[in-house]
């Protein structure tokens, strides 16, 4: 028989909670059950049940950090009840980043009723992981375990679980939940040996976390996700394109990032660096690159020198010239630079203010890009012991260029994606797309991802499958 044949709820008594200010509701339902349609009912049995909104959990794994990202927190209810003065240390538990789901609402703002819209389980879980431990989220990269009833012998809550790769450059803040609420939230970022080690002792006693472990550890021990070990990044690869070519976005300060062969320094046709001190990619890559004295003063500008002898050499700079420089100071430990390409995206008159359009972006990526290809692929690379196969490109035409961000980051990487599909085959190794902040990487994200507009003719881009560990 069927189970509705089987179960009658004979009455429901809503809110016999006594505290009126109780954040739970308990409601008391009577049930009848039989075990054959042509039997008897039961007795009518009473249940108390805990009425509480639905909830969202995330595991976090950092594959840059090779660390699972937890919080640790306070929990009353595990308070030492023979002796409450005496806390015992259980009462502060390892868990999952987790949050009630918002429902939607109607509140009365100035005596006019207002609806309060509600949370889907991803945006719950996008806002309280930036809340509780400071890393930034997308919907895309939230994979979904699915949902289970905590405690079904009386409570009514579900809880949806998730599974969220992060790196380095997604943490954007301290975390620790909403002081201000009574929230007091520890992060804890544990080596994944020492998490399994914990699980194999029965030291973790959060049920979200143990209906992830077989998620978390197919996860981990299938490789299925891009691990970048140099500098802070996030992979990337069209789904159509037949290459090894990765293309990785990565934000944070330049100084930070390693291992990359090729810096792309954009400027005007002049060819004029910023001064050394500024935020700008030119001030920094200057900075950066030239030898310095006591006192980490100036002693020889390396880039900046070898840049002016460069543009006295050529015939003529227009947009899409590329210039080649020694890269300074930026070929030492722990950097290893080895070339500067200048690329003049932006028109540069003396007197004038400088400008740039969204194809002239376009045209200095396709011309940095074709020969960094030439490069990779030249007979005097092949017999080098440090091969130049990755290339690093800001973010070109937002700061004197005055290009909004989408504009410009659109046009980048739409030059990307039309070079590696000409070119499959190139040496290039690594594309690394710098962008400067952490709005512009979760914005450069949403266009990659296809969200930001429909008319770009970006394929849909999808996290790197990595083929071995430590690829």
């Amino acid at each position: 028989m069927s189970d509705s044949e089987r179960v009658i709820i004979d009455k429901i008594d809503e809110d016999v909670r006594t505290d009126e200010k109780a954040y739970f509701r308990i409601d008391r339902v009577w049930v009848k059950q039989r075990t054959d349609p042509g039997k008897k009912w039961s007795k009518s049995k009473d249940w108390e049940v805990l009425e509480r909104d639905n909830s969202a959990a995330v595991i976090i794994y950092n594959y840059e950090s090779e660390k699972i990202v937890l919080t640790r927190q306070f929990r009353a209810p595990l308070v030492n009840r023979v002796d409450p003065n005496n806390v015992d240390p259980d009462a502060f538990l390892l868990e999952a980043v987790a949050g009630v789901i918002k429902k939607t609402k109607e509140e009365k703002v100035d005596g006019v009723t207002v609806e309060i819209k509600g949370e889907t389980a991803k945006q719950t879980i996008i806002r309280e992981t930036m809340e509780e431990v400071g890393y930034v989220l997308t919907e895309d990269e939230l994979e979904e375990i699915g949902w289970f009833y905590p405690s079904p012998g009386g409570s009514s809550e579900q809880i949806y679980l998730f599974l969220a790769p992060v790196c380095d450059a997604q943490r954007f803040g301290p975390g620790g939940g909403k002081v201000a609420d009574g929230e007091f939230i520890e992060r804890v970022e544990m080596p994944v040996e020492e998490f399994f080690d914990m699980v194999e002792k029965k030291e973790i006693h959060d049920s979200k976390i143990m209906f992830a472990l077989d998620a978390l550890k197919e996860h981990i021990a299938g490789n299925k996700y891009q691990i970048a070990r140099s500098g802070i990044s996030y992979g990337f690869r069209a789904a159509s394109l037949q290459t090894d070519t990765r293309i990785r976005l990565r934000t944070g300060e330049l100084k930070n990032i390693h291992n990359v062969s090729i810096w792309v320094n954009s400027e005007n046709t002049l060819m004029e660096m910023n001064q050394f001190v500024g935020e700008s990619i030119s001030s920094t890559i200057r900075s950066l690159g030239a030898l310095k004295g006591k006192n980490n003063s100036l002693e020889v500008d390396l880039i900046g020198n070898a840049l002016r002898k460069e543009y006295y050499k050529a015939e003529e700079v227009v947009i899409g010239t590329v210039l080649t420089t020694t890269s300074g100071q930026l070929n030492w430990f722990p950097r290893h630079v080895e070339k500067i390409y200048h690329v003049a995206s932006v028109h540069g008159q003396v007197g004038q203010k400088v400008t740039t359009s969204q194809k002239n972006i376009k045209l200095s990526v396709e011309r940095v890009l074709e020969k960094a290809h030439r490069d990779c692929a030249s007979r005097w690379n092949t017999m080098q012991a440090r091969k130049i196969d990755s290339i690093l490109i800001p973010t070109m035409g937002t700061g004197n260029g005055k290009l909004a961000f989408e504009d410009a980051f659109t046009e980048i990487i739409k030059a990307v994606i039309e070079f590696v599909e000409a070119n499959p085959k190139t040496k290039i190794k690594d594309i690394n797309l710098h962008v400067y902040n952490a709005d512009d990487f979760v914005r450069a994200r949403e266009i990659i991802a296809g969200r930001v507009r429909k008319d770009t003719g970006i394929p849909v881009l999808k996290i790197i499958p990595r083929a071995k560990a430590g690829d």
